[in-house]
């Protein structure tokens, strides 16, 4: 039994129109005025649009045939006075499963429009739905924080709690753990603009559910224009947009169309400090090439969708400039290591690395006995962590270290101090 037999109360009203035979099928949603409206035709129609309670709905197509993709599907929005937006035509989703025909999610805000006009060859009969994600209370994301064992600071995100503040967007009954070695970026393919981009993720969960069948949203975090962060299914949990290889991966989603424009300076920002975080935090170089077991092939670590699978996404504007986003991940990793979060704490005067720079073995003396150590390459990767018993470790990584720059972090009561350690 699907998400909407389970939890919505539904009505269906069978009419004529024209030489079309719609039929329309409504689903309230208790606690949130969100719904689904779905018009079943087998040519073209013009139709009231359901009532949108926000700013923003979602709609896309169907075939009942489900062989091939229509083509020339169109549709179009008319206002009170009778006048006519452009055309939208319909393509097919690039993230959609193999054998499975749908078309791409859209976008459109309510504005004055009353109306939609579908237009259609004599190929076969669609459904068309519409979904009002409702309207969103603005939420401030939670603050940073640093996770044990993590490299760089988690970034602020807003939790499904803050974007379907309702309760009925739910996870995946039973989510299944996995553990990451490569971070895929995509795009949503979808609009560029909104007011209320927390209803927009709404509209991608729907779309994904009760679309594609899919038990969750597919995304492990999404990332809007303005820089917020969403948290989709969430840390090491195994997503679905990846053309079915999604294990070993976390998949992020910057809301937009890149085809023909870049993401703002806002969501790369985010994106750059959410990657970082992520390298950080599974010891993953951006910038290198290794297996990736789900798909059974080499893959750079930090991939864009098209890297892996037969897609334009994440955009023809965007792809182009990955290589330098990379770049910047690397580069922000690095400066995790190297930055410390606050002024050198008065427990950390005393730490003293010998002999730095120089060669021979090293001692490190100083360290506060509840003192947490990780050491750290020049690129940013965790070679090691220790607490104070452990230090004989640190210090013989570093006595047999190749010649080179390492970071040493020693972290104690919330405080933290990073040393530079030189090997010649």
């Amino acid at each position: 039994m699907n998400y909407i037999n389970r939890l919505c109360l539904s009505a269906v009203f069978i009419f004529i129109v024209g030489i079309a035979t719609p039929s329309t099928f409504i689903s309230g949603r208790a606690g949130l005025s969100a719904q689904r409206n779905s018009f079943l035709t087998n040519g073209p129609i013009k139709e009231r649009i359901p009532t949108i309670s926000g700013e923003v709905f979602s709609f896309y197509l169907v075939p009942i045939q489900q062989d091939h993709f229509p083509e020339g599907v169109r549709l179009r929005w008319v206002d009170e006075m009778g006048d006519f937006s452009g055309w939208h035509e319909f393509r097919q989703d690039e993230h959609a499963d193999p054998g499975k025909y749908l078309s791409n999610l859209n976008f459109a805000e309510q504005a004055n429009w009353t109306d939609f006009e579908l237009e259609m060859p004599a190929n076969g009969p669609v459904t068309l739905y519409f979904f009002d994600p409702g309207k969103t209370d603005a939420e401030q994301p939670a603050e940073p924080r640093l996770l044990e064992g993590a490299t760089c600071f988690q970034p602020a995100v807003l939790d499904r709690s803050d974007w379907c503040p309702a309760g009925n967007c739910p996870e995946g009954a039973s989510p299944t753990f996995t553990e990451v070695t490569h971070l895929i970026v995509h795009h949503a393919a979808g609009t560029n603009v909104s007011n209320d981009w927390a209803a927009v993720v709404r509209g991608i969960w729907d779309f994904h559910v009760n679309a594609n069948g899919w038990d969750d949203i597919g995304y492990n975090y999404l990332v809007d224009p303005n820089g917020v962060i969403y948290v989709g299914r969430g840390n090491d949990i195994r997503g679905a947009h990846f053309c079915g290889k999604n294990t070993n991966t976390m998949g992020t989603c910057l809301l937009g169309n890149f085809t023909d424009q870049l993401p703002t300076a806002a969501a790369l920002a985010s994106l750059t400090e959410l990657m970082a975080w992520k390298c950080g935090d599974k010891d993953i170089n951006p910038l290198e090439v290794s297996f990736h077991a789900g798909g059974n092939s080499n893959l750079i670590n930090l991939a864009a969708h098209r890297d892996g699978c037969s897609t334009a996404c994440p955009g023809d504007a965007f792809y182009p400039e990955f290589d330098d986003f990379r770049q910047g991940v690397a580069a922000d990793l690095i400066n995790c290591v190297t930055s410390s979060t606050t002024e050198r704490p008065v427990w950390a005067e005393s730490i003293l690395v010998s002999p730095n720079p120089g060669s021979g073995a090293v001692r490190i003396s100083g360290l506060p006995v509840e003192a947490q150590l990780t050491l750290f390459a020049i690129d940013g990767r965790q070679l090691s962590s220790q607490d104070n018993n452990g230090v004989a470790n640190i210090e013989a990584m570093l006595t047999n270290a190749a010649p080179g720059v390492y970071f040493l972090r020693t972290e104690m009561a919330g405080e933290q101090h990073t040393l530079k350690v030189i090997r010649q």
